[in-house]
């Protein structure tokens, strides 16, 4: 007998919906990203998915040959990696799902002309997803529950004109 499927992203959304930042992970909440990358050369980077931001992009010419573990975290690129969800963009900033999609995926920010300071290209996705779970959670507590005073109902649509109306897009 087959057990029940894991939807690992649904469950997570639901944690983070309900207030558990310890749910967070690189690519939901608000957590920090707390992973670097040691490459079978000794080379020390962040996450391998920013290597889709370019042809060496991650490369931080230290190895764990000649570098401590403490000295790779100061480096620029590692640094604004581990703290991603604590630098949004100024949409994803006064956005009213921030503390469960925290910005999204750091590489999904990426651009090559303004660097990290975007919404994902997922954005919107992420937004109609979040709204959903959020609400089907909400309905799932009768009217007058404390979860109501806690949660709010989202509206998919107002969330996505405010997305576009505000063209801060660096």
């Amino acid at each position: 007998e087959l057990g029940r499927p894991n939807l690992r992203r649904a469950t997570q959304i639901i944690s983070l919906v309900l207030g558990n930042q310890d749910a967070g992970n690189d690519v939901l909440g608000r957590t920090r990203n707390e992973l670097l990358v040691i490459e079978s050369n000794g080379s020390i980077e962040p996450a391998g998915s920013l290597k889709i931001c370019g042809n060496g992009f991650t490369k931080q010419g230290v190895s764990i040959l000649n570098t401590g573990i403490d000295d790779a975290m100061t480096r620029e690129l590692v640094e604004m990696y581990y703290n991603s969800h604590q630098h949004l963009s100024p949409k994803c900033s006064r956005c009213m799902i921030k503390d469960v999609c925290g910005g999204g995926l750091f590489a999904s920010r990426y651009r090559s002309l303004s660097g990290f300071l975007n919404p994902s290209v997922y954005c919107l996705d992420w937004m109609k997803l979040i709204t959903h779970i959020q609400n089907a959670v909400i309905d799932l507590f009768p009217p007058g529950n404390i979860v109501h005073e806690y949660i709010t109902r989202l509206d998919y649509e107002h969330l996505r004109k405010d997305y576009f109306s505000t063209t801060v897009m660096q």
